[in-house]
Formats: structure tokens, C-alpha cells, sequence
């Protein structure tokens, strides 16, 4: 059925490998990744990827710098806290998932 919808030559459910130049995302704890050859502008790909991990590490920086002041965290109720904690972590997450990439488009 999948291989039907996607109009794919294959389907691959068991590879731990993910291929050379694809694009990928992550659901849940799956890779999804889809082959792109030389379908894509790979330099255009990186500077786009680059700008977003650019994006990506000054919101770390940032939420870092207020999580790391012990006043702020003091007086903040904690659930506030909690939820800025969460919040970088997913960031961090998707800073992972960029690096990731920029690695496969090497």
C-alpha cells in the first residue's frame, strides 16, 4: 500500500542505514527517509539548513541565558520552569535532527 501511494521502486521497513543524500524526518521514533539523488540542489539544501541551525542555536542561546539566571529562576512558579526546560529540549532536538542532516547532504 505504501509503496502504491508513494509512487516508490521500494520500501524499505528494515534498513538501520539511512541513505546517502536523502531527506528525513523523524516520527515518533522512526526515520522516515526518502532518497533524493540528484533531485535536489544539495548546496542550495545546506545554506537553508545552515540558516536554520544558525536560527536554531540563537533561541538556545537565549533560552539558555534566562534558565541560567538563579534570580529568574527563583522567582519564576515552576511550571513555568518546567515548561521553558521541555521547550529547550525539544529545540536541542531539532538542532540535532539539522546537524543530522547537514552530515548526510556531506
Amino acid at each position: 500500500y505504501i509503496k502504491r501511494l508513494a509512487r516508490a521502486s521500494k520500501v524499505d521497513f528494515d534498513s538501520k542505514e539511512l541513505p546517502p543524500r536523502s531527506a528525513w524526518d523523524k516520527i515518533g521514533t522512526m526515520k522516515v527517509a526518502i532518497p533524493l539523488g540528484d533531485v535536489i540542489d544539495v548546496e542550495k539544501s545546506k545554506e537553508k539548513l545552515n540558516q536554520r541551525l544558525a536560527a536554531v542555536e540563537k533561541d538556545i542561546a537565549k533560552q539558555k541565558q534566562l534558565l541560567d539566571n538563579a534570580e529568574f529562576r527563583a522567582k519564576a512558579p515552576k511550571d513555568k520552569v518546567d515548561g521553558m526546560l521541555a521547550a529547550l529540549a525539544a529545540v536541542e532536538n531539532q538542532r540535532d535532527a539539522i546537524l543530522e542532516q547537514l552530515k548526510m547532504l556531506a
